[in-house]
């Protein structure tokens, strides 16, 4: 209307704005301007490319792998925290630049399609030669992680068509539901079969998935064998009673006048040179704020006493009246069978003479790939 008209005077004002009204050298805009005054528009988007592409039913990014390159389930199993993080993502960006080509190629190919059905614009016909299955890439998970054979997984023609609908899955060793759903609650590693029949043309793609148990130790600490390796050392006051309560470690403590002078350990675990791990647990006291401090090293019959794994920072933990989790990992320089980890809970800075009673569950010691 009559608005309309006057903000579109405004704006060809500008002079940089002045050679748009002039349909012989930017007819596309003009062709723009046609279409949103007769209101035949649905969607604007100020992207040079088409931002997604619809399979299923559903629409997904282009970039969908460049938009999620730090979720672990998408980059390869890494944290950006991992040593290994980078070579991990560079490895995979060639990859990623091939999916999202095709993507985009599908994307243009269904905007041609509507500005053909819509608008009667006319392209070249592209003849189907190939078909391609996008996707399919060995993957590595964690045990009892969620994944299903067909996330991601893209099909197209190079017609620029969508042949996902005929793809048929097919595995022997690995354990799939209806809904192509992997077991992954035992490690295991096994192939998945994509295959695809249309018109002549049979594609094939096999798939390595493993699924990896990287807990090395856990105690759930449901019966009192779990307490079996668990040694107490108290001195200088301190003192540790040690039980099972409720499915849980259960410790009544008084404070030591130094922090190893009130400790649990469990030495003699396999740990190798070259490798990062993990321990979590879960943890709540008797009283708020009650500091631990967690090593992980071997306790030595000789001076320095103690030759510690974890080669960086401290971790000391408040400790409250409900229940949390905790998690350090460390690096192993030299492979050692005879360490473990170490609960110290005698005085500290800020800690000094707080006797309580400290439950432990869930605690495991995992291998990080």
């Amino acid at each position: 209307g009559s608005t309309y008209e006057e903000q579109m005077a405004i704006w060809e004002f500008v002079p940089s704005h002045t050679r748009f009204t002039d349909e012989t050298l930017m007819p596309g805009f003009q062709e723009v301007l046609t279409i949103y005054e007769t209101g035949q528009f649905w969607d604007i988007s100020d992207k040079a490319f088409p931002y997604y592409y619809t399979a299923q039913g559903n629409r997904y990014f282009n970039l969908y792998e460049w938009k999620s390159y730090w979720n672990s389930s998408v980059n390869g199993g890494v944290l950006k925290s991992d040593s290994n993080y980078t070579e991990i993502i560079l490895d995979q960006l060639e990859d990623w630049n091939d999916y999202a080509n095709e993507r985009f190629n599908y994307s243009f190919a269904e905007l041609q399609n509507g500005l053909h059905s819509y608008y009667n614009h006319q392209f070249n016909q592209y003849t189907l030669t190939e078909i391609s299955i996008y996707g399919v890439n060995d993957i590595t998970l964690d045990i009892d992680s969620q994944w299903n054979a067909l996330t991601n997984v893209t099909v197209f023609g190079d017609d620029y068509n969508n042949y996902y609908d005929y793809l048929e899955i097919t595995t022997d060793d690995c354990i799939l539901d209806e809904q192509y759903n992997l077991d992954t609650t035992t490690g295991i590693s096994c192939t998945i079969t994509y295959t695809l029949e249309y018109q002549g043309i049979t594609v094939t793609a096999n798939r390595i998935v493993r699924v990896l148990d990287t807990t090395i130790m856990y105690w759930d600490f449901s019966e009192e064998a779990d307490l079996t390796g668990w040694e107490i050392y108290s001195d200088m006051g301190g003192s540790v009673v040690m039980s099972i309560e409720d499915g849980a470690m259960k410790l009544v403590t008084t404070s030591g006048q130094e922090r190893h002078q009130t400790r649990i350990d469990y030495m003699g675990i396999n740990l190798e040179a070259g490798n990062y791990y993990e321990i979590s647990f879960k943890m709540k006291s008797s009283i708020n704020n009650k500091l631990i401090h967690l090593a992980f090293g071997e306790l030595l019959d000789y001076s320095p006493w103690f030759n510690t794994f974890k080669d960086h920072g401290a971790d000391f933990f408040y400790i409250t009246t409900d229940w949390e989790e905790y998690s350090a990992v460390f690096y192993m320089s030299e492979t050692n069978f005879n360490g473990g980890p170490l609960f110290e809970m005698g005085d500290m800075p800020y800690s000094v003479g707080l006797d309580a009673t400290l439950w432990i569950d869930d605690i495991i010691i995992s291998f990080v790939e």
